[in-house]
């Protein structure tokens, strides 16, 4: 038997590649008449049709039958799939367990697999014979986030031009959907202001300057991995007390020689001073014996080693590897780390600097309108994410030439044109042009490829190495499309996939706007709430950058805490505002499900909210979100005259006809996870009453605690 793992590097292609296809749309009338094998028949008659007719035609047949659906006209396998969103919502109504409803006799389990498989199977072989067209691809407006970012990478200037823009509409949760990022005018007036503004501040001349630069870090901006607490008045340095390392993720600009530096000194115990390991992508280039300052007789704390190292991504850690320690005398070896530089490469040439706008000036026989032109045609290339044509450039040449005419030197000529490009629809609107194809779907050529890409990763426009293989040809190769990918999910820049994405799949963004009662929660405070929301944005950072199985982001025995947040999960041995890697293996947590963060933004000012949390996950991690309630549903009051607990107080939305399918589905759920308060903090009681955690889901499954609960999930 093959297993297959799922990865969230696999998960990223795939979600991308999913869009990168084109969605399939169907509609009833989309469905043609489908051709029924004798065998599919004889299938659905024997063993189908007779589970409906035993446990779902008491309440679906006849005039009178439930939520005006008769099921007894489908007696064949051609009537039922002649009708797809019929038999996909069936199919979602048992996989759910919501049908049959709980008083209602249930089909066994061996019943319910054959069911489902035999459903699950059909409606796919439905979809795939189904007429394919999915409507032409929605213009995109680029929205706040992927305008600023779009500006920073086309244009390299530190600007944020869409912070005085209005605010994006929502759809489906996300602020990057097509069909609602409309462009109302007071919109295009803020996109002419900012264009202006922008060629002012990215139109200024650039010298001579060397391709070496200088990366320090403080030692508190390193990694640690199982040694490294904050050490030092403030902190900022860490202290190295056991075998262990810490280690920086640094993009080497090209090949060449480097210089590592670290600034450290030891605390002599034993025979020996501390040593330290450098290492490059794990491998031990260089150990540095670190001698107490007072012992050293050159008083050194830098220590530097120069090596050859290949351009790209690396892991750079400095590992110490003798730990020793007296029981008997108290004597410690231990190293203080300060920090690190790294520079390079040292062989690097002399270079002239080019302008983004202005890479080629008119000098010697290059003419001002020549030298225009091959700039434009650049500059519009990367700003329109893709070829363009002659007669585009043309029209901004002649903003060029009406420039020189009234006498503006070349830099003065390129802001009107510049400002036309950042105006046009083709930079403001993520196009694919359909109208050339005559078939309703096409493949994606390869600028149209690496746009999506680098949107939906970076949400930004792509880098040079991704805009030469779309020039090549070469991002239909699944090999080369993984290859940037995961080098992408490793650059800084995809920390807007983190903010972005992250943040509105898990509606984290909502944290900022919750308000938990300061008299009930005296100790939540911006300090907790800072760290909530950073501790979700590091595990989801190292679920990517560690390519874990998918689900690990319901079980993971791992999280981010610094102390603030340690205390409140009464993990006692984190210390500093320094976010640390632990493990909860003998902890009531698990993964993102009992992270504070989600726990916090589910739950009501007062009190948890059993509903919300339930909902949550059926929306954000099931994909199977409940129907609005009915208007007249109301609220649970909180008055302090409601006697019982939580759970008891909330049978009756159970009873009642219209709302207990939804409840029964949301409540059991958002009781799983009941022992942890309204800013998720562990408890096992609330208020006088004991906590009770356990619960039976609509399939039968049962559960008495979260951790069970989130196995039965996973």
């Amino acid at each position: 038997m093959r297993t297959v793992v799922i990865t969230t590097v696999h998960l990223a292609l795939a979600l991308f590649c999913g869009v990168s296809a084109g969605l399939w749309n169907y509609s009833q009338a989309a469905i043609p008449v489908l051709s029924t094998t004798t065998a599919q028949a004889d299938e659905y008659e024997q063993q189908v049709l007779p589970l409906f007719t035993k446990y779902c035609f008491t309440c679906h047949s006849g005039e009178k039958a439930k939520g005006d659906l008769d099921l007894s006209p489908y007696k064949t396998r051609k009537d039922l799939f002649a009708k797809l969103p019929l038999a996909e919502s069936i199919l979602t109504n048992i996989r759910n367990g919501d049908m049959p409803p709980a008083n209602k006799p249930k089909p066994s389990r061996a019943e319910l697999d054959k069911l489902i498989s035999y459903l699950e199977g059909e409606v796919v072989k439905a979809h795939l014979n189904g007429k394919r067209d999915p409507g032409r691809v929605t213009m995109r407006r680029l929205n706040r986030a992927e305008y600023n970012n779009t500006i920073r990478d086309l244009l390299e200037v530190d600007f944020k031009p869409a912070e005085d823009f209005p605010i994006d509409d929502i759809g489906y949760g996300f602020d990057n959907i097509g069909e609602v990022l409309t462009l109302p005018p007071l919109l295009l007036e803020k996109y002419l202001n900012a264009a202006q503004a922008i060629a002012e501040k990215a139109l200024v001349p650039r010298g001579n300057a060397a391709t070496a630069t200088v990366r320090r870090y403080q030692a508190r901006e390193l990694q640690p991995r199982n040694v490294g607490e904050p050490y030092g008045k403030n902190k900022q340095f860490r202290l190295l007390t056991t075998n262990g390392e810490v280690f920086v993720q640094f993009e080497f600009p090209a090949d060449g020689k480097y210089a590592i530096r670290l600034r450290a000194f030891g605390q002599q115990a034993g025979n020996e001073p501390p040593k330290i390991d450098l290492k490059v992508d794990d491998k031990i280039v260089k150990t540095f014996l670190i001698f107490p300052v007072e012992s050293d007789t050159e008083g050194r704390r830098s220590f530097e080693f120069q090596t050859q190292v290949k351009a790209g991504m690396r892991k750079v850690s400095f590992a110490y590897t003798n730990d020793f320690y007296n029981e008997a005398t108290k004597q410690d070896r231990n190293v203080v780390l300060q920090g690190i530089s790294i520079e390079g490469p040292l062989d690097a040439p002399k270079v002239v600097t080019r302008h983004p706008v202005l890479q080629l000036m008119p000098e010697g026989n290059v003419k001002p309108r020549e030298a225009a032109r091959q700039n434009l045609t650049r500059l519009a290339e990367r700003a329109f994410r893709r070829p363009v044509k002659e007669q585009e450039i043309e029209r901004f040449l002649k903003l060029f030439d009406a420039a020189q005419k009234r006498g503006d030197n070349f830099t003065e000529s390129m802001k009107l044109p510049l400002q036309a490009i950042l105006v046009s629809p083709h930079f403001l609107f993520r196009i694919e042009d359909d109208k050339e194809s005559a078939e309703p779907i096409r493949a994606l050529n390869d600028f149209e490829l690496a746009t999506r890409l680098s949107y939906f990763l970076w949400s930004s426009m792509p880098d040079e190495a991704l805009f030469e293989s779309a020039r090549q040809g070469k991002l239909k190769d699944r090999d080369i499309l993984l290859a940037h990918t995961r080098r992408m999910l490793k650059d800084p820049k995809s920390q807007a996939l983190i903010e972005n994405f992250a943040g509105q799949w898990l509606q984290l963004r909502n944290l900022k706007i919750a308000t938990p009662d300061p008299k009930r929660f005296p100790t939540f405070d911006d300090g907790l709430r800072s760290a909530m929301l950073k501790e979700t944005e590091l595990f989801f950072q190292e679920m990517l950058t560690q390519d874990h199985r998918l689900r690990t982001f319901l079980d993971a025995d791992f999280t981010y805490v610094n102390e603030r947040l340690a205390n409140h999960y009464g993990i006692t041995h984190v210390k500093g505002a320094d976010f640390q890697r632990v493990n909860l293996s003998g902890t009531q947590r698990r993964g993102l499900l009992t992270q504070a963060s989600i726990l916090t933004l589910t739950s009501n000012p007062t009190r948890t909210s059993p509903v919300k949390r339930g909902k949550w996950v059926l929306e954000s991690i099931l994909g199977t979100p409940p129907p609005p309630p009915p208007p007249d549903a109301g609220e649970l009051s909180d008055s302090g005259e409601l006697k019982g607990t939580l759970r008891q107080r909330m049978e009756q939305p159970r009873a009642t006809p219209n709302c207990a399918p939804c409840h029964n589905r949301m409540d059991p759920i958002g009781f799983g996870f009941e022992n942890f308060d309204a800013i998720g903090k562990y408890r096992t009681k609330d208020g006088d009453f004991p906590v009770e955690p356990g619960g039976t889901l609509p399939s039968g499954q049962s559960f008495q605690s979260a951790l069970d609960l989130v196995q039965i999930l996973k």
